[in-house]
């Protein structure tokens, strides 16, 4: 359980430690800092860290990982999408792992 706890607070921290605001990743360079503050607002990118962690702990824990940005859909649905994929390459490398 606290390697689980360990995972998703190590992956919130290099979330939060990249570099440049979200927000012009969300809202895009050009906008008026009214839209930046609607943008930090509705996503809670105004809140303390600590509140932010306890939020996406909160998401992770009931399987909600957000939306993809790239592909406006859930990212879970695209993980569970690829599952097909992983498992064509996974199982014949840990077939041959074992034979050899």
């Amino acid at each position: 359980m606290w390697i689980i706890l360990l995972i998703v607070l190590l992956n919130f921290t290099i979330i939060h430690l990249a570099p440049g605001d979200p927000v012009y990743l969300l809202a895009g360079q050009s906008g008026d800092e009214k839209y930046f503050d609607f943008i930090r607002e509705k996503f809670g990118l105004n809140r303390p860290l600590i509140v932010q962690f306890g939020t996406y702990l909160w998401n992770v824990a009931r399987g909600d990982l957000g939306v993809s940005l790239a592909y406006q859909q859930p990212v879970i649905n695209l993980i569970f999408s690829r599952i097909p994929a992983t498992l064509l390459l996974m199982i014949p490398a840990l077939l041959l792992s074992i034979v050899c």
